[in-house]
């Protein structure tokens, strides 16, 4: 990982966190290298962007949760501002699956 990122398990409250459960910040990661905003794992985040796994580079997230932010993708590389998939997005540019506001 190449930024301020921080492993581990539980809530995280913070710029950058990985592992499992509830995140409530920037970034988590989980998995996978992640190069900047990004987070790679499972559960709901409330932040930027959420990634499940491959390599990223921008903000770009991929999974299949519900997320409140921008963008999310589902998998593979990515690398810019937009990502797809399907769904019903509600905002700027969201793809992948779930509702998107």
């Amino acid at each position: 990982m190449n930024g301020h990122i921080m492993g581990g398990r539980g809530e995280l409250d913070g710029h950058m966190m990985g592992g499992r459960g509830e995140m409530n910040g920037h970034i988590m990661g989980g998995s996978g290298e992640m190069n900047g905003h990004m987070m790679g794992g499972g559960g709901e985040m409330d932040g930027h962007m959420l990634a499940r796994g491959g390599e990223m580079d921008g903000h770009i997230m991929g999974g299949r949760e519900e997320t409140e932010r921008q963008m999310m993708g589902v998998g593979g590389e990515m690398d810019g501002t937009m990502i797809g998939g399907g769904g019903q997005i509600d905002g700027t540019m969201m793809c992948g699956s779930g509702e998107m506001d």
